[in-house]
C-alpha cells in the first residue's frame, strides 16, 4: 500500500475508505510491489463486494441509478 498518498478531508470528505485504498494501490511507483491488474480489478471498490457482501457504496449507487433511470 502507498502510505505516502494523503487525502485532505476538505476535498475527500465524501470518498469512501475503499476508494482511498484503491487509489493508493494504483499509485505505487515500484512495479515489483504494485498490485497486478487481476488484484486491482478484484478490489472491493471495483467489484462492490467486501467479505462476500455487497458494500453499502454499491447499494447506494444502485439505488440512485434506479431512481434516475428513465
Amino acid at each position: 500500500m502507498n502510505d505516502q498518498v494523503k487525502f485532505p478531508k476538505s476535498e475527500f470528505a465524501n470518498v469512501s475508505q475503499d476508494a482511498e485504498d484503491f487509489i493508493k494501490a494504483c499509485l505505487v511507483k515500484d512495479p515489483k510491489t504494485r498490485p497486478y491488474i487481476k488484484d486491482i480489478i478484484s478490489h472491493p471498490w471495483i467489484t462492490g463486494i467486501k467479505d462476500g457482501v455487497v458494500t453499502k457504496d454499491v447499494q447506494l449507487k444502485a439505488a440512485q441509478n434506479i431512481r434516475t433511470f428513465k
